[in-house]
């Protein structure tokens, strides 16, 4: 999974805060977008699902490393 591709952009900074600490901040609202951002990103790392792994060879396919009797 290329992550860069399946999450959805994060929001951007604010900037028109005017730093005098009001109530309802633009940067409360931005944490809390961030917040909503993350959760969907660790849910969808949690549940993505990898392609499955290459099965090993059967035994005595020929494809492992060759074994000479004595003579």
């Amino acid at each position: 999974m290329n992550l860069d591709t399946a999450l959805r952009p994060p929001p951007t900074e604010p900037t028109t805060c005017c730093e005098r600490g009001c109530n309802g901040c633009v940067w409360e609202g931005f944490y809390n977008a961030m917040g909503f951002w993350r959760d969907d990103a660790i849910e969808l790392i949690i549940n993505r699902t990898d392609p499955p792994a290459p099965a090993a060879p059967p035994a005595g396919s020929g494809s492992g490393p060759a074994v000479h009797g004595r003579g």
